[in-house]
């Protein structure tokens, strides 16, 4: 049972963590959760992950040690099988290790997974064996029936399968292209997994890997449990990808993915399903935003190009309506994934990484200024009562960062090289590397300029017109709950693409734009310049163009686009990665902590009778069902989607007297389709707690999901989109 990833990394794993880097010096790389709720070790040469701790658990592959004694120990849970073929995983409880000899213990298998992995760096990988003899008890592996067809042997001829005890056959659609920022916001890479059994599997799992040679770029269990006879269908799969591995990727990488069907109980391999891919650079902004839909328009244009040929040749052919027909569809559906998507402009928002170390260091210098020019250094902006304090305040903010990057002496540049993509994406330099006085376009300098804004508590934007980008910023904070409703003015989505919106804002006084070339080095342009450079000179030019469109940062990240991990190479060696983890913001932990508070208040106990009780609480339930509010079943009586435990929050805002906008289940963020999710009421079922907690986070910009749901063709489901009534 693995433990909970919100849950706080007890100190003992910190502790065994550093005492292994310290005894294995530069062999190991540690790489920490920013939210303290995990940590890992990875062996340098190999890149591999050999232990992970999350809470008071602790993860080791492969273990090297004697199963039985360990097996006794009190702080073991479990030694399992693992992802590795034919290797076991130690998992200890942390929290159980009573004495220096426990821990000792722990830090000797550590030290045997480390060695293995150091080994399988600078030769073929081997099966590691126990440090002691099997047990005489142990099942007995049953001998290869010859009589059975072959398998097909793997691509890598150093990893040995078992023989495969029942037929089965998997397929998946595997994106060709695999992005960092599309596998940090959670969009899937895999879709439409098979698998087809003809036998039941008791205890099956399917893990997917991502590799080149013994570099593992990300990997998954995508299913563990029971396996019918017949065909299953497991639909799309996000891979995570490592990290550690990404910071290293500085061109397109060649990759494949492996995808295993293996026979938990008996370790036997039943299928693998492979397919060759590219790991695009750690640096690349991909105008299609989701590289898989980049796939299918190659294939609609393929398609495309093969039915007018056919009409070339053949223009009298007896189905000549019918190809016309799908000439007309597929060629709406190519334009409509021509150019950049509102998806790729919200994931433009994962390269804004307040997270990165050398943000904080700007933004301490961006405060010292602020300090001289005002007399106070805080930033605290969106704290003040009164509205034209709140915006002057915000503007000297802004004045103080474009001031603190002036002093980099940062110079302007052409973007880097991109030769693979130069249609279809840009490259954007690291943070830490445009600010130490180094090249800069008008978008690295944007990016860098919206990511001080926001760790300062900003809200950033930003403002592209034809050709050029440039940064902008809320003047008044849209998500302040104390000054009543949601503002009209805020328009709320990660992408505003109607210029006459953006006009609007920008001519309100709500949107504040500033220039941020104008900063680099040989320009002497002061902040008040820069602002009037962007709104007299930057927006006018993009309306007379016809294209003037907003990426607001912040919705982009209610919306589940988080920033990408920023790394730092430390002077001693060590590389830190800083990562930002779902459940680590802010507002999360304002949750738990009202949840803790309501926890110490006076309990309620009704001393009445269990009969009486029980239909007092039917009698006042407020669902649809009650007779007493008298709703009835139609259709203005729509489901509210919100996991369970989201309804306390509900709650107390509607005791707020906050007011909310009801949305139709189908109706949901376009980073949300991007990962196959067809309506809100998915999210509550898909089981996976992020999702989960992406559709509370709602909450907070008042907007609620309804979905209906009925008996389609027999079967009880969600009601389609014409069924949302307001």
């Amino acid at each position: 049972m693995t433990s909970d990833r919100t849950a706080t990394l007890h100190p003992t794993a910190t502790a065994l963590a550093e005492a292994l880097a310290q005894d294995a010096g530069a062999r190991v790389e540690i790489v920490r959760g920013d939210d303290g709720s995990w940590i890992a070790l990875e062996e340098v040469s190999s890149t591999i992950t050999f232990a992970e701790a999350q809470g008071d658990e602790l993860r080791i592959v492969p273990f090297m040690g004697d199963a039985d004694g360990m097996a006794e120990r009190p702080f073991t849970r479990e030694i399992r099988a693992s992802w590795l073929d034919d290797a076991s995983e130690f998992v200890a409880d942390v929290s159980a290790l009573s004495s220096y000899a426990d821990r000792g213990q722990v830090i000797d298998l550590m030290h045997a997974a480390l060695e293995f992995w150091a080994r399988s760096a600078e030769a073929p990988a081997e099966t590691p064996s126990t440090l002691v003899d099997a047990p005489a008890s142990a099942p007995e592996i049953p001998e290869v029936d010859f009589s059975e067809p072959a398998i097909e042997e793997p691509a890598d001829d150093s990893i040995a399968e078992d023989v495969q005890t029942v037929e089965a056959h998997m397929r998946a659609d595997i994106s060709d292209q695999w992005s960092w920022a599309s596998s940090a916001a959670r969009i899937p890479q895999i879709s439409d997994l098979t698998v087809a059994v003809a036998e039941p599997v008791e205890h099956g799992r399917i893990s997917v890997v991502v590799r080149d040679a013994d570099i593992q770029f990300g990997s998954k269990v995508a299913f563990e449990g029971r396996l019918d006879s017949g065909t299953s269908v497991l639909g799309s799969i996000n891979v995570p990808l490592s990290a550690r591995v990404m910071s290293q990727v500085e061109e397109r990488q060649g990759a494949e993915c492996v995808i295993t069907l293996e026979n938990v109980e008996s370790g036997h391999v039943l299928a693998r399903y492979d397919e060759e891919l590219d790991i695009q650079p750690r640096d690349l902004w991909f105008w299609q935003g989701d590289p898989r839909r980049s796939d299918q328009r190659v294939r609609m244009q393929r398609r495309f190009d093969e039915l007018v040929e056919l009409v070339r040749d053949d223009p009298d052919r007896p189905d000549i309506a019918e190809i016309v027909a799908e000439l007309e569809a597929l060629k709406q559906a190519i334009s409509n994934r021509q150019g950049r998507t509102a998806l790729a402009e919200s994931l433009l928002a994962s390269f804004v990484r307040p997270n990165h170390p050398e943000i904080a260091a700007i933004a301490r210098e961006a405060a010292d200024i602020l300090g001289k020019a005002t007399g106070d250094s805080s930033f605290f902006a969106f704290q003040i009562d009164d509205i034209a304090k709140v915006e002057e305040r915000a503007d000297a903010t802004v004045a103080a960062i474009y001031e603190a990057l002036q002093a980099r002496s940062i110079s302007y540049s052409e973007p880097p090289p991109g030769w693979d993509y130069t249609s279809s994406g840009q490259r954007i330099r690291d943070h830490g590397d445009v600010a130490k006085a180094g090249l800069g376009t008008c978008m690295d300098t944007t990016v860098l300029t919206a990511a001080v804004m926001e760790q300062v508590g900003l809200h950033p934007v930003l403002v592209f017109i034809p050709g050029h980008i440039f940064a902008g910023y809320w003047r008044r904070d849209p998500q302040l709950e104390r000054r009543g409703p949601k503002p009209d003015w805020y328009p709320g989505s990660p992408v505003v693409w109607d210029a006459a919106t953006v006009l609007s804002l920008v001519e309100g006084g709500w949107l504040g734009v500033i220039e941020t070339t104008t900063f680099t080095a040989g320009k002497n342009i002061s902040a008040p310049e820069a602002r009037n450079i962007a709104r007299h000179q930057n927006v006018p030019r993009g309306l007379h163009e016809g294209f003037v469109a907003l990426v607001d940062v912040a919705a982009a990240r209610r919306e589940g686009v988080s920033p990408l991990p920023a790394v730092r190479e430390r002077t001693d060696g060590v590389t830190e990665i800083i990562e930002y983890r779902a459940g680590g913001a802010p507002a999360v932990t304002e949750v738990a902590t009202e949840s803790l508070e309501l926890g110490h208040h006076e309990r309620q106990v009704d001393s009445h009778p269990a009969r009486y009780r029980t239909w007092k609480s039917s009698l006042f339930s407020l669902n649809a069902t009650n007779a007493l509010l008298n709703l009835g079943s139609n259709a203005r009586v729509q489901p509210i989607a919100l996991p369970p435990e989201g309804l306390g929050l509900l709650e107390d805002k509607l005791n707020q007297d906050l007011s909310f906008s009801l949305h139709s289940g189908y109706d949901i963020p376009e980073v949300w389709r991007a990962r196959d999710i067809a309506n809100a009421a998915q999210l509550i079922e898909s089981g996976t707690p992020d999702d989960r907690r992406e559709l509370i986070a709602m909450l907070n910009d008042r907007r609620l999901f309804v979905q209906r749901f009925g008996r389609v063709r027999g079967q009880f489901g969600a009601l389609g989109p014409a069924t949302f009534v307001k």
